[in-house]
């Protein structure tokens, strides 16, 4: 059986504010299957490319050290937080 991701959702976790949705389009699949399931996300500085990992890593259960936070408070956006919203969300679909 294998499990194939088409988009990651983000909702206030870390850097990424409000909603974002990451899809994984058909090529990045092939691609990492030609790459022996190896692959990478590339971007520039500070463009969320370690957050994007740390939800995955949250998504999968990993506990808070795993993904670079000392408290799952950590995990919901600065933004969202002065806002009123203290919550955070990572779906995978």
């Amino acid at each position: 059986m294998s499990v194939r991701i088409t988009k990651i959702t983000l909702t206030n976790f870390k850097s990424y504010y409000g909603e974002v949705v990451v899809p994984i389009s058909e090529s990045f699949v092939w691609f990492a299957i030609l790459a022996l399931f190896h692959s990478s996300i590339v971007g520039k500085n500070g463009s969320g490319k370690s957050a994007l990992m740390d939800a995955l890593c949250w998504v999968f259960g990993f506990r808070s050290q795993s993904i670079r936070t000392e408290n799952m408070q950590q995990l919901v956006n600065d933004r969202s937080k002065r806002e009123g919203n203290s919550e955070a969300c990572c779906s995978l679909s």
